[in-house]
């Protein structure tokens, strides 16, 4: 089963270079919010701009898929929780009930920005994609 997820993660990685290739895409980022960066790069999917997104930055990117977790992951130097905590699913809840995207912040120990993103991708899935990133941690 690990290997299967390597080799996956590994395609993935691949399909995200062709799509976004790296040098370009990290000067996009640095002038573009995700919204744009979709705009600009219409033939990715939202995951793999947001999947680029959290692989560049101190962030996570969690995935509900009709209001279920399907997936949790950050760059292997990060260190964060496996499940999303009480204010992520709020913000995850809140952008499924509104249907668009929802951004927020929480300051404490260490600050978080949250964007959450809206997928429509047809009638019997809805998917949100939540970017929580945390600018203060040295990367």
């Amino acid at each position: 089963m690990t290997i299967n997820r390597e080799i996956e993660r590994e395609a993935d990685t691949l399909a995200s270079e062709l799509m976004l290739p790296s040098s370009e895409f990290r000067q996009d980022m640095s002038e573009m919010d995700i919204p744009a960066l979709k705009e600009k790069y219409d033939h990715a999917s939202w995951e793999v701009i947001c999947r680029r997104w959290a692989d560049e930055r101190p962030a996570v990117l969690t995935i509900y898929d009709n209001m279920r977790l399907t997936s949790r992951s950050a760059p292997e130097k990060l260190n964060f929780p496996p499940k999303p905590s009480s204010v992520e699913i709020e913000l995850i809840m809140e952008c499924y009930n509104q249907r668009r995207h929802i951004s927020g912040n929480v300051e404490g120990n260490i600050e978080l920005d949250l964007r959450a993103f809206y997928v429509d991708v047809g009638s019997e899935f809805k998917r949100v994609l939540l970017i929580t990133e945390m600018p203060s941690v040295d990367f």
